[in-house]
C-alpha cells in the first residue's frame, strides 16, 4: 500500500511517498480503505513535531478519515465489509488503508460525499465553533 510518511517531524517537504504491507486487522478492530482525509491545523503541528503529543516515527498524518470497511476483525459486531465509515485518529489518513479500533469509528451519512465526511470530523465542527 502507498502511505505518505515522514522518518523525522519537519516540514511537508521531508515526508515521502512509501510503500508498506496492507495492515491485517486484530481482533475489534477494521481495516479502512481510505477514500478521503482532511488536514488542519492540528496535522501542521504533529508532522512538524509542534503538537503536545509526539507520535512514533514512522509517522503517517492526516487523522481525518472517511471510507469504506475492507475487513472486519473478530469481535466486530455493529459495523461490515462495504460500510461507509468515519474516525479520527491521530495520523494515518494519508495512506491507502488504515487499521483502527472498531469501537472508534462510525456510519458516515449516506447522502454526503465522503471527502465532505472527513472534514466534518475536526475543521468544520473547529471553524463552527469559532464562528458560533
Amino acid at each position: 500500500m502507498a502511505c505518505f510518511e515522514g522518518d523525522a517531524f519537519g516540514s511537508s517537504e521531508d515526508f515521502k511517498l512509501a510503500e508498506r504491507p496492507v495492515p491485517v486487522p486484530a481482533p475489534h478492530r477494521v481495516r479502512i480503505r481510505i477514500e478521503a482525509t482532511a488536514l488542519g491545523f492540528v496535522d501542521g503541528l504533529m508532522f512538524q513535531g509542534r503538537y503536545q503529543i509526539k507520535l512514533p516515527l514512522p509517522y503517517i498524518p492526516s487523522g481525518e478519515i472517511a471510507g469504506v470497511v475492507e475487513v472486519v476483525g473478530t469481535g466486530v459486531r455493529h459495523l461490515g465489509v462495504g460500510d461507509r465509515v468515519e474516525t479520527w485518529q491521530l495520523g494515518g489518513g494519508l495512506s491507502e488503508f488504515t487499521v483502527v479500533a472498531a469501537d472508534e469509528v462510525e456510519a458516515g451519512p449516506a447522502d454526503l460525499p465522503l471527502a465532505r465526511t472527513a472534514a466534518m470530523l475536526v475543521d468544520y465542527q473547529t471553524a463552527h465553533h469559532a464562528l458560533f
